[in-house]
């Protein structure tokens, strides 16, 4: 693994855990996480147990904020703003990198889209992988 040889970071727009999976340690994860939730309201981190469903459930009463906010994904839907730490992180990733890898990406989804561009500004060697 890359990591093994070099400090590697990871920036992603996918909301799984399959580079946690691999192997990936500084994972960021733009787009947020489908393995953590928040409230759509407050949007305080809920870290309580989600109700149990083991097959598809017509009524099941949804997890509720101390606010009284549905608790959702912690994910950026269509047309939500970036969460402000992951991009950050990000971005620092990109300053300080040697060489960016690209890979699988239509690259037309803004911010990410222009990481490598940033990268390419700062003189460092953009590899796309398609």
């Amino acid at each position: 693994a890359w990591q093994d040889h070099a400090e590697v970071s990871v920036i992603t727009q996918n909301v799984d855990d399959l580079h946690e999976r691999a192997g990936s340690g500084a994972v960021h994860h733009l787009h947020g996480s489908l393995f953590e939730f928040r409230c759509a309201r407050c949007g305080v981190p809920y870290t309580d147990a989600l109700p149990e469903m083991p097959e598809p459930a017509i009524e099941v009463e949804p997890p509720v904020c101390d606010c009284g906010g549905l608790i959702r994904p912690d994910i950026v839907w269509f047309g939500e703003p970036l969460p402000e730490e992951p991009w950050r992180s990000a971005v620092e990733a990109t300053g300080s990198a040697d060489v960016m890898v690209v890979v699988g990406t239509s690259a037309i989804v803004y911010p990410a889209a222009g990481l490598p561009d940033l990268a390419l500004a700062r003189g460092t060697a953009v590899i796309e992988v398609n």
